[in-house]
Parts: structure tokens; sequence; C-alpha cells
């Protein structure tokens, strides 16, 4: 399994901690949280401390997930250069980061084209058939929440809680 692990999104106060809260609430539910365990989010175009959106400290209350003291952080090349799994938003956020830092191409991958492509990998059919047939990646796009109600929020933190847990059965080996 991957330790260090970076979640990307825009600005960082809506999806990618989100998805890192995300993250580590379902692998404390699995037992699978270990001290060497880095799951960590940044935006590429982060307000540096930054809070997250109301929306989505609200939306991640629901899931059990505490964002209140989450402040937003900007990509430090460092850190990407550490990771040993770069897992972004949307087609545009994974095009950018390898523009600006091409060596780190072979560990980046939009959230739902890395779990499509595994699932691709051991044979199961469904979320990877399109990438299969040649469709374009954008499809897996995560649409961003910012500036639109809790609604919204509530459905796209229940796309990541879904994206996850298979996210999680694929690193786990199952």
């Amino acid at each position: 399994m991957y330790k260090k692990i970076l979640l990307v999104c825009t600005g960082n106060t809506c999806r990618s901690p989100m998805a890192a809260a995300l993250l580590r609430k379902i692998l404390e539910k699995r037992g699978k949280v270990s001290p060497e365990l880095q799951i960590a989010s940044a935006g590429l175009y982060a307000d540096p401390g930054a809070p997250a959106s109301p929306e989505a400290v609200e939306a991640m209350r629901e899931y059990g997930v505490d964002l209140t003291t989450h402040r937003a952080r900007g990509i430090e090349r460092a850190e990407l250069l550490a990771a040993e799994l770069i897992l972004t938003m949307t087609a545009g956020h994974k095009e950018q980061l390898v523009a600006d830092y091409p060596e780190i191409k072979d560990k980046v991958y939009v959230l739902r084209e890395f779990i499509a492509e595994k699932r691709r990998e051991k044979g199961e059919e469904g979320l990877g058939d399109g990438l299969a047939a040649g469709h374009d990646r954008i499809g897996f796009d995560l649409p961003d929440p910012f500036g639109h109600n809790l609604e919204v929020y509530r459905c796209c933190a229940a796309v990541l809680a879904e994206e996850l847990e298979a996210l999680v059965q694929i690193l786990a080996g199952e």
C-alpha cells in the first residue's frame, strides 16, 4: 500500500480536503492506519490559510469528519516528489501538474481514472470500460462544488465516499 498519498484540487477548500479526510476515516475504520501513512491535500491555486468552505465542513460532519481546523495549502515541489501516489480531482489538475512537474508523471492520476485503470487491470467491468474504449478522460472529473449549495456538496461527498471505498479496496488488494 502507498504510504504517502497527496490529493489535489483547485483551491484546497472543498474536494481535496474532503477526500483526504474521508480517506483517513475509511482507512481508520478498516484498521489500515499506520504511523508512516501520510495523507495530505493541496490546491493548485490555493489561498494559503483559507478555511474549508462552510458547506464542505457541514457535508463532512455528516460523515463524522471534522474539517473545521483545515487550512488551505498550495502545491509544494518537495511534497510532490516525496508522494508515492498523487490523485487529482480532474484531468485539468493532472495535466497542469504533469506540465509543471514532468518528473511526477508516472505517479499522478485523476482519482476516478486510477480506480478505473486498476479495475480494468483486474479484469473487472464497469467504470474502466470508457477508458478501455478510448473515451475522453474528462469523464473522470469530479465537478467542483465551490460556490454551490450544501446539497451539491453532499452529492460531491457521496461520490468521494464511494470512490474512496473503491480506492481502499484496490490498495488493500481486495
